[in-house]
């Protein structure tokens, strides 16, 4: 294993490990995860378990983050409720405005916040690493994996819709 990869799974398993608000993630997590990461990586997002998918797309954007010389981000349990209730309502769409009401909705206190979506409907096969590569091959999308002012992020999954939200509180 090169350390570039070592590194990266290291990070992003201590992003997963000292993040507030993960504890039960935690338990649930290593008992459910019997796969390594590259089998993961090679499962369609929508066979994957809540848990599993919170430990794969943090570890896909982490490392993005990672060969850019960004900081890990963490997983916020609340944020990814909020990302899963849109992503359960099938609405492919959004402005900043959406995403600020959301977040005020649940009374969320954030500092800065931006969010991404993926359509992976049209692919049943579709992979959270090919969902995390597109996002990074666009501009606007690539600007948010990116940003130094996200510390947390969350995620949503439902019908081919990943939700992923970034925030600093």
């Amino acid at each position: 294993m090169d350390i570039k990869k070592w590194a990266s799974i290291f990070l992003t398993t201590v992003a997963l490990y000292t993040a507030s608000g993960v504890q039960e993630l935690k338990a649930q997590t290593w008992e459910k995860l019997v796969f390594t990461m590259q089998e993961l990586d090679a499962i369609p997002a929508a066979k994957l378990s809540p848990e599993q998918l919170q430990v794969v797309t943090l570890d896909q954007i982490n490392k993005i983050r990672f060969s850019y010389d960004k900081a890990p981000l963490q997983i916020d349990t609340t944020l990814s409720k909020i990302a899963q209730d849109y992503a359960n309502k099938q609405i492919f769409g959004h402005t900043p405005e959406d995403l600020k009401t959301r977040l005020e909705n649940e009374w969320y206190i954030y500092l800065y916040a931006s969010e991404n979506l993926s359509d992976l409907s049209h692919a049943a096969s579709a992979t959270i690493p090919l969902a995390i590569q597109w996002q990074e091959e666009s501009a606007l999308h690539k600007k948010n994996l990116l940003n130094e002012k996200a510390w947390y992020v969350g995620m949503g999954f439902c019908e081919g819709i990943l939700v992923v939200i970034f925030t600093n509180k």
